[in-house]
C-alpha cells in the first residue's frame, strides 16, 4: 500500500532548510571540516526528479544541477586527512 503525502511548497522548503542547517552542523562540528571551504550553491536552484526510482539516485545525479565541485568535495576532504583515510578508507 502506497501512501501519498502532500505538503505546501513553503513547508517543504523549510524542511529542506532545516536539513541543510543540520548537515552544516554535522560537517562543522562532527567531522571538523572547514565549513567556509565548502562549495556554495543556492538551494532554490536545486532540481530533483522524484519520479526517478532508480536505486541510489539523488539530486546530485540530476544533470540539470551543475554540481561538479560539490559532488566530490566531501570525499576530497576525507582523502586530504590522513587520520580519516586510515580510519575510513
Amino acid at each position: 500500500m502506497h501512501l501519498y503525502i502532500t505538503l505546501p511548497f513553503d513547508t517543504l522548503r523549510l524542511g529542506l532548510y532545516i536539513i541543510l542547517e543540520e548537515a552544516k552542523y554535522v560537517l562543522k562540528y562532527d567531522l571538523i571540516f572547514n565549513l567556509h571551504a565548502a562549495p556554495r550553491f543556492k538551494t532554490e536552484n536545486i532540481v530533483d526528479n522524484p519520479s526517478n526510482l532508480r536505486s541510489y539516485f539523488y539530486f546530485l545525479d540530476d544533470l540539470r544541477n551543475n554540481f561538479q565541485v560539490v559532488d566530490r568535495w566531501l570525499i576530497n576532504q576525507v582523502q586530504a586527512d590522513r587520520l580519516l583515510v586510515d580510519r575510513f578508507l
